[in-house]
């Protein structure tokens, strides 16, 4: 049986995907803003955060070929709707170049140029300045001529450098908090490439695991997880009664403080347990497989719908700390597609 799989209607949009900059001073510390890790706000302070100043460029090493126009094609400014800057456009960044390097006409192989973010530039270059000046004496060992920045997930900037050395390339997210005296501020986070979805089987028998704690109760459970008709998503005494008739079945008819409960998969259970039933088979899989995971209070465990029929699923740690957020989506009758909901947003392409 798979609930999940089969559901009637469509999954809405996230509406959650777009989450405003977050650039307001906190009040406690004028140095202080809040920022958005993940989904969650912190605080971080200006001096964790890239100072990109008005007089700030974009630098590499010249290679054979190397032209301004080149350049300018790859790195100005556009209002064209296919995104190629036209020759306008190109001639006035590639004035901006000579400019900013000695005002010659040619590149010598080896020049240290200068990418200004002028006016007449792509709004890509502050996010690679700001890149570039993160990785500090490190950056010699990417080609930012070949350097590429997308609108990726809640305001941030994704950038990606090949590097010159046959290392893998390297990946950032920027997101700007707005102005500070001198030019503006960035949050540069180093990105590991996104990891591939785990696929999850689950037999009929799997189900989610949780244990009793004291005073906890089968009706308590069954409040929970019970599966409703009703609009307000509140099941009724009647609803709650049946799921917890399959809790007395699959567990025993009392429940004791310490007790391994199994939340069985009915018809009289919530459709989340589909999503939740995964997710902690994908957790005890990666912690069987040497991954250094807490142990997490599935009892709380949150599950929404996504984007395009995926289930997230928010589970804290027993004792505190980052929740684990992960995309659960149904790919077949029980068999599920899990990863890190960052992840998710991040291989299928969710911007503002």
């Amino acid at each position: 049986m798979n609930l999940f799989a089969n559901r009637p209607e469509a999954a809405p949009v996230n509406t959650t995907l777009s989450t405003a900059r977050f650039n307001t001073p906190s009040p406690a510390r004028p140095d202080t803003l809040l920022t958005m890790t993940g989904d969650r706000l912190s605080v971080a302070s200006e001096r964790t955060l890239v100072k990109v100043a008005k007089q700030d460029a974009l630098v590499y090493q010249a290679k054979a070929g190397d032209t301004f126009w080149g350049l300018a094609r790859r790195f100005a400014a556009t209002t064209s709707a296919d995104g190629n800057p036209t020759l306008t456009e190109i001639n006035a960044y590639a004035k901006d170049l000579q400019a900013a390097n000695g005002g010659k006409a040619t590149i010598r192989v080896g020049q240290s140029l200068k990418l200004p973010t002028t006016e007449n530039a792509t709004w890509k270059l502050p996010a690679l300045v700001a890149a570039q000046k993160q990785l500090g004496k490190q950056a010699s060992d990417f080609d930012w001529a070949q350097a590429d920045a997308k609108w990726g997930y809640a305001e941030t900037i994704d950038v990606r450098v090949p590097s010159l050395k046959g290392k893998a390339a390297q990946d950032f997210a920027v997101r700007e908090y707005g102005p500070t005296k001198g030019g503006s501020l960035y949050q540069v986070e180093a990105l590991k490439a996104p990891e591939a979805p785990r696929e999850i089987m689950l037999n009929a028998q799997e189900s989610l695991t949780l244990t009793a704690k004291p005073g906890e109760t089968y009706w308590g459970i069954a409040r929970r997880f019970a599966a409703t008709m009703s609009p307000d998503g509140s099941p009724s005494a009647t609803e709650i009664n049946a799921y917890v008739k399959d809790l007395q079945t699959a567990n025993g008819k009392f429940l004791k403080a310490g007790q391994k409960v199994t939340l069985p998969r009915t018809e009289n259970a919530t459709w989340k347990l589909e999503a939740l039933a995964a997710a902690q088979k994908d957790v005890e899989m990666r912690q069987q497989a040497g991954e250094k995971l807490p142990a997490f209070d599935w009892a709380k465990a949150e599950v929404a719908w996504g984007y395009a029929e995926a289930m997230e699923v928010t589970v804290s740690p027993m004792l505190g700390g980052t929740p684990e957020r992960l995309a659960v989506h149904a790919t077949g009758r029980d068999t599920y597609s899990v990863q890190s909901l960052a992840d998710y947003y991040r291989l299928n392409g969710l911007a503002e």
